[in-house]
Protein backbone atom coordinates (compact mmCIF):
# COMPACT_ATOMS: atom_id res chain seq x y z
CA UNK A 1 0.00 0.00 0.00
CA UNK A 2 2.87 2.38 0.77
CA UNK A 3 4.15 1.97 -2.80
CA UNK A 4 0.67 2.01 -4.34
CA UNK A 5 -0.53 5.38 -3.05
CA UNK A 6 2.24 7.65 -4.48
CA UNK A 7 2.15 5.72 -7.74
CA UNK A 8 -1.61 6.11 -8.17
CA UNK A 9 -1.49 9.78 -7.13
CA UNK A 10 1.22 10.42 -9.74
CA UNK A 11 -0.78 8.72 -12.48
CA UNK A 12 -3.88 10.67 -11.50
CA UNK A 13 -2.04 14.00 -11.57
CA UNK A 14 -0.82 13.33 -15.13
CA UNK A 15 -4.19 12.37 -16.61
CA UNK A 16 -5.57 14.74 -19.28
CA UNK A 17 -8.10 17.31 -18.09
CA UNK A 18 -8.23 19.51 -15.04
CA UNK A 19 -5.92 18.24 -12.32
CA UNK A 20 -8.35 18.93 -9.48
CA UNK A 21 -11.08 17.10 -11.41
CA UNK A 22 -8.92 14.06 -12.11
CA UNK A 23 -7.51 13.85 -8.59
CA UNK A 24 -11.04 14.21 -7.25
CA UNK A 25 -12.21 11.35 -9.43
CA UNK A 26 -9.29 9.17 -8.37
CA UNK A 27 -10.02 9.70 -4.68
CA UNK A 28 -13.75 9.25 -5.27
CA UNK A 29 -13.24 5.89 -6.99
CA UNK A 30 -10.96 4.80 -4.15
CA UNK A 31 -13.63 5.69 -1.61
CA UNK A 32 -16.37 3.99 -3.62
CA UNK A 33 -14.31 0.83 -3.28
CA UNK A 34 -14.08 1.43 0.46
CA UNK A 35 -17.86 1.89 0.64
CA UNK A 36 -18.50 -1.42 -1.07
CA UNK A 37 -15.75 -3.16 0.91
CA UNK A 38 -16.71 -1.94 4.36
CA UNK A 39 -20.45 -2.37 3.95
CA UNK A 40 -19.97 -5.71 2.22
CA UNK A 41 -17.51 -6.94 4.86
CA UNK A 42 -20.05 -6.32 7.61
CA UNK A 43 -22.71 -8.38 5.88
CA UNK A 44 -20.29 -11.14 4.84
CA UNK A 45 -19.07 -11.49 8.44
CA UNK A 46 -22.64 -11.64 9.68
CA UNK A 47 -23.76 -14.22 7.14
CA UNK A 48 -20.68 -16.41 6.49
CA UNK A 49 -18.06 -15.73 9.17
CA UNK A 50 -14.38 -14.81 8.92
CA UNK A 51 -13.08 -17.67 6.76
CA UNK A 52 -15.24 -17.16 3.65
CA UNK A 53 -14.99 -13.38 4.07
CA UNK A 54 -11.19 -13.47 3.85
CA UNK A 55 -11.41 -15.73 0.80
CA UNK A 56 -13.59 -13.14 -0.93
CA UNK A 57 -11.05 -10.47 0.05
CA UNK A 58 -8.20 -12.49 -1.44
CA UNK A 59 -10.15 -13.02 -4.68
CA UNK A 60 -10.84 -9.29 -4.90
CA UNK A 61 -7.13 -8.53 -4.49
CA UNK A 62 -6.26 -11.00 -7.25
CA UNK A 63 -8.81 -9.38 -9.56
CA UNK A 64 -7.37 -5.92 -8.81
CA UNK A 65 -3.89 -7.19 -9.68
CA UNK A 66 -5.06 -8.55 -13.05
CA UNK A 67 -6.88 -5.32 -13.91
CA UNK A 68 -3.91 -3.18 -12.83
CA UNK A 69 -1.52 -5.22 -14.93
CA UNK A 70 -3.50 -4.23 -18.04
CA UNK A 71 -2.83 -0.51 -17.51
CA UNK A 72 -0.72 0.75 -20.45
CA UNK A 73 2.89 1.44 -19.54
CA UNK A 74 4.19 4.97 -19.94
CA UNK A 75 7.05 5.38 -22.38
CA UNK A 76 10.31 6.52 -20.87
CA UNK A 77 11.72 9.89 -21.85
CA UNK A 78 14.90 9.11 -23.86
CA UNK A 79 16.41 12.50 -22.98
CA UNK A 80 16.03 11.99 -19.24
CA UNK A 81 19.29 11.35 -17.41
CA UNK A 82 19.54 8.51 -14.93
CA UNK A 83 20.03 9.36 -11.28
CA UNK A 84 20.43 7.69 -7.94
CA UNK A 85 17.38 6.31 -6.17
CA UNK A 86 17.10 8.90 -3.39
CA UNK A 87 18.82 11.82 -5.09
CA UNK A 88 15.58 13.75 -5.71
CA UNK A 89 14.54 13.88 -2.07
CA UNK A 90 17.46 16.08 -0.99
CA UNK A 91 16.33 18.93 -3.21
CA UNK A 92 12.63 18.49 -2.51
CA UNK A 93 13.00 18.51 1.27
CA UNK A 94 14.62 21.96 1.10
CA UNK A 95 11.29 23.45 0.02
CA UNK A 96 9.47 24.82 3.05
CA UNK A 97 6.11 23.75 1.72
CA UNK A 98 6.82 20.05 2.30
CA UNK A 99 6.57 20.06 6.13
CA UNK A 100 3.24 21.86 5.73
CA UNK A 101 2.08 19.28 3.16
CA UNK A 102 3.16 16.45 5.47
CA UNK A 103 1.10 17.94 8.31
CA UNK A 104 -1.93 18.17 6.01
CA UNK A 105 -1.43 14.56 4.90
CA UNK A 106 -1.20 13.43 8.53
CA UNK A 107 -4.55 14.89 9.54
CA UNK A 108 -6.22 13.72 6.33
CA UNK A 109 -5.27 10.09 7.03
CA UNK A 110 -6.34 10.10 10.67
CA UNK A 111 -10.01 9.11 10.08
CA UNK A 112 -8.85 6.52 7.55
CA UNK A 113 -6.63 4.96 10.22
CA UNK A 114 -9.49 4.93 12.72
CA UNK A 115 -11.80 3.23 10.22
CA UNK A 116 -9.56 0.18 10.22
CA UNK A 117 -8.83 0.17 13.92
CA UNK A 118 -10.88 1.88 16.62
CA UNK A 119 -14.06 3.09 14.94
CA UNK A 120 -15.30 -0.54 14.74
CA UNK A 121 -14.36 -1.11 18.40
CA UNK A 122 -16.28 2.01 19.42
CA UNK A 123 -19.40 1.02 17.49
CA UNK A 124 -19.35 -2.50 18.92
CA UNK A 125 -18.95 -0.92 22.36
CA UNK A 126 -22.13 1.00 21.62
CA UNK A 127 -23.90 -2.30 20.91
CA UNK A 128 -24.14 -2.23 17.12
CA UNK A 129 -23.95 -5.49 15.14
CA UNK A 130 -21.45 -6.22 12.34
CA UNK A 131 -23.79 -5.16 9.53
CA UNK A 132 -24.63 -1.83 11.19
CA UNK A 133 -20.96 -1.22 11.99
CA UNK A 134 -19.96 -1.86 8.39
CA UNK A 135 -22.62 0.56 7.14
CA UNK A 136 -21.49 3.29 9.55
CA UNK A 137 -17.88 2.86 8.47
CA UNK A 138 -18.96 3.11 4.84
CA UNK A 139 -20.49 6.53 5.57
CA UNK A 140 -16.99 7.98 6.06
CA UNK A 141 -16.04 6.80 2.60
CA UNK A 142 -19.30 8.26 1.22
CA UNK A 143 -18.26 11.66 2.57
CA UNK A 144 -14.83 11.32 0.98
CA UNK A 145 -16.37 10.24 -2.32
CA UNK A 146 -18.59 13.33 -2.24
CA UNK A 147 -15.48 15.44 -1.73
CA UNK A 148 -13.87 13.91 -4.80
CA UNK A 149 -16.85 13.85 -7.17
CA UNK A 150 -18.74 17.01 -6.30
CA UNK A 151 -16.71 19.48 -4.25
CA UNK A 152 -13.12 19.07 -5.54
CA UNK A 153 -13.64 20.99 -8.79
CA UNK A 154 -15.04 24.07 -7.02
CA UNK A 155 -12.39 24.55 -4.34
CA UNK A 156 -9.48 26.97 -4.41
CA UNK A 157 -6.27 24.97 -3.99
CA UNK A 158 -3.97 27.96 -4.03
CA UNK A 159 -1.63 28.88 -1.19
CA UNK A 160 -4.52 30.12 0.97
CA UNK A 161 -5.01 28.65 4.44
CA UNK A 162 -8.82 28.55 4.59
CA UNK A 163 -9.33 25.13 2.98
CA UNK A 164 -6.77 23.06 4.97
CA UNK A 165 -7.49 24.82 8.27
CA UNK A 166 -11.26 24.42 7.95
CA UNK A 167 -10.93 20.75 6.96
CA UNK A 168 -8.48 20.02 9.79
CA UNK A 169 -10.72 21.60 12.44
CA UNK A 170 -13.80 19.79 11.10
CA UNK A 171 -11.88 16.50 11.20
CA UNK A 172 -10.72 17.10 14.78
CA UNK A 173 -14.19 18.00 16.04
CA UNK A 174 -15.79 15.02 14.31
CA UNK A 175 -13.26 12.63 15.83
CA UNK A 176 -13.74 14.01 19.34
CA UNK A 177 -17.53 14.32 19.20
CA UNK A 178 -18.02 10.74 17.99
CA UNK A 179 -17.46 9.68 21.61
CA UNK A 180 -20.55 11.66 22.68
CA UNK A 181 -22.86 10.17 20.02
CA UNK A 182 -25.05 7.14 20.65
CA UNK A 183 -27.85 7.36 18.09
CA UNK A 184 -27.20 5.92 14.66
CA UNK A 185 -28.19 9.11 12.82
CA UNK A 186 -25.73 11.22 14.84
CA UNK A 187 -22.92 8.75 14.32
CA UNK A 188 -23.72 8.67 10.61
CA UNK A 189 -23.68 12.46 10.38
CA UNK A 190 -20.29 12.67 12.09
CA UNK A 191 -18.86 9.93 9.88
CA UNK A 192 -20.00 11.69 6.71
CA UNK A 193 -18.58 14.97 8.02
CA UNK A 194 -15.19 13.52 8.89
CA UNK A 195 -15.07 11.74 5.54
CA UNK A 196 -15.92 14.94 3.67
CA UNK A 197 -13.36 17.05 5.54
CA UNK A 198 -10.54 14.52 5.35
CA UNK A 199 -11.33 13.82 1.69
CA UNK A 200 -10.98 17.50 0.78
CA UNK A 201 -7.76 17.68 2.79
CA UNK A 202 -6.38 14.67 0.94
CA UNK A 203 -7.03 16.28 -2.44
CA UNK A 204 -5.58 19.56 -1.14
CA UNK A 205 -2.17 18.16 -0.20
CA UNK A 206 -2.03 16.13 -3.42
CA UNK A 207 -2.80 19.24 -5.48
CA UNK A 208 -0.33 21.33 -3.51
CA UNK A 209 2.52 18.90 -4.11
CA UNK A 210 1.58 18.42 -7.76
CA UNK A 211 1.75 22.17 -8.35
CA UNK A 212 5.26 22.61 -6.90
CA UNK A 213 6.77 19.56 -8.60
CA UNK A 214 7.61 18.65 -12.18
CA UNK A 215 6.55 15.61 -14.17
CA UNK A 216 9.97 14.00 -13.63
CA UNK A 217 10.05 14.32 -9.84
CA UNK A 218 6.32 14.22 -9.04
CA UNK A 219 6.43 10.62 -7.89
CA UNK A 220 9.21 11.40 -5.41
CA UNK A 221 7.42 14.57 -4.31
CA UNK A 222 4.12 12.81 -3.65
CA UNK A 223 5.92 10.02 -1.81
CA UNK A 224 7.70 12.57 0.37
CA UNK A 225 4.53 14.55 1.05
CA UNK A 226 2.64 11.33 1.69
CA UNK A 227 5.04 10.58 4.52
CA UNK A 228 2.48 12.18 6.83
CA UNK A 229 -0.12 9.72 5.52
CA UNK A 230 2.06 6.78 6.53
CA UNK A 231 3.00 8.30 9.89
CA UNK A 232 -0.68 8.74 10.68
CA UNK A 233 -1.41 5.10 9.89
CA UNK A 234 1.43 4.10 12.23
CA UNK A 235 0.92 6.48 15.15
CA UNK A 236 -2.88 6.75 15.37
CA UNK A 237 -3.65 3.07 16.15
CA UNK A 238 -0.56 2.90 18.38
CA UNK A 239 -1.63 5.90 20.47
CA UNK A 240 -5.27 4.84 20.56
CA UNK A 241 -4.32 1.36 21.72
CA UNK A 242 -2.31 2.76 24.61
CA UNK A 243 -5.06 5.21 25.60
CA UNK A 244 -7.74 2.54 25.30
CA UNK A 245 -5.85 0.16 27.58
CA UNK A 246 -5.18 2.77 30.25
CA UNK A 247 -8.18 5.11 30.07
CA UNK A 248 -10.90 3.46 28.00
CA UNK A 249 -12.26 3.89 24.50
CA UNK A 250 -14.27 7.10 25.08
CA UNK A 251 -11.46 9.10 26.75
CA UNK A 252 -9.15 7.89 23.98
CA UNK A 253 -11.36 9.53 21.35
CA UNK A 254 -11.64 12.72 23.40
CA UNK A 255 -7.86 12.97 23.68
CA UNK A 256 -7.29 12.15 20.01
CA UNK A 257 -9.83 14.79 18.99
CA UNK A 258 -8.09 17.35 21.21
CA UNK A 259 -4.71 16.42 19.77
CA UNK A 260 -6.06 16.78 16.23
CA UNK A 261 -7.49 20.21 17.12
CA UNK A 262 -4.12 21.42 18.42
CA UNK A 263 -2.49 19.98 15.29
CA UNK A 264 -4.99 21.99 13.22
CA UNK A 265 -4.05 25.22 14.96
CA UNK A 266 -0.38 24.50 14.34
CA UNK A 267 -1.10 24.70 10.62
CA UNK A 268 -1.47 28.49 10.98
CA UNK A 269 2.17 29.31 11.88
CA UNK A 270 3.42 26.47 9.68
CA UNK A 271 1.56 27.92 6.70
CA UNK A 272 3.05 31.37 7.30
CA UNK A 273 6.53 29.89 7.47
CA UNK A 274 6.04 27.62 4.45
CA UNK A 275 4.87 30.40 2.14
CA UNK A 276 7.04 33.18 3.51
CA UNK A 277 9.46 33.11 0.56
CA UNK A 278 8.56 33.36 -3.11
CA UNK A 279 10.71 30.36 -4.01
CA UNK A 280 8.35 28.00 -2.15
CA UNK A 281 5.76 28.61 -4.86
CA UNK A 282 8.05 27.82 -7.76
CA UNK A 283 8.48 24.48 -9.41
CA UNK A 284 11.02 22.15 -7.89
CA UNK A 285 13.74 21.62 -10.45
CA UNK A 286 14.76 18.14 -11.43
CA UNK A 287 17.90 16.94 -9.66
CA UNK A 288 19.96 15.66 -12.55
Amino acid sequence: RAMYWPASWTLGSEMPGGRSLQMGRLNAITNIGQIAGMAGAGFFLLWFGFGPSFLVLAATGALAFVLGYRVPKKRKNPGRKSRRLFSGYAQLIRLRVFPFAIMCAYISALPFSLSFSFYPILFVEYGYASDATGTMLALRAIGSAMAGLVIARYLDYSAKLAVPLGCAIATALSVGLIATAREAWMIGLLMVTVGLASGIMTIFFQMLISEISTVDNRGSALALGGLGWGLSHFSTPLAMGYLNDHLGILPAFYILGGFAFVWSLCLIPMHRWAFAKPDTKTKAKDNS
